[in-house]
């Protein structure tokens, strides 16, 4: 189950399955992961692997509801970065990509 998101500030990695062979894309500066099973509290079904040095910043469950009950308008930065990655989220989520 996760219990961090992580933001990546500068590099790339790669979306691999739990298999360790098949790989479901890449994610680079600016993205991030690791929120979908922090919210919905599911068990992840994927990794990431560093393709290049990474900077990554991490949000663990504590700080993040601290912060969402603390400032409300941290909810209005999850919606808007939750549909600005529609696209990239839905397509892992129909393959069965929990990250």
């Amino acid at each position: 189950m996760g219990k961090k998101i992580f933001f990546i500030s500068r590099g790339r990695v790669e979306i691999t399955a739990n298999d360790g062979q098949t790989q479901h894309g890449i994610l680079e500066d600016s993205d991030y992961f690791g929120n979908l099973s922090l919210i919905l509290r599911e068990k992840r079904t994927a990794s990431v692997k560093a393709l290049t040095y990474c900077e990554i910043f991490k949000l663990d469950r504590a700080d993040f509801n601290r912060i969402k009950d603390e400032y409300p308008e941290f909810r209005d930065v999850l919606t808007k970065m939750s549909s600005e990655k529609t696209d990239k989220v839905s397509a892992h989520v129909l393959a069965g990509i929990v990250l």
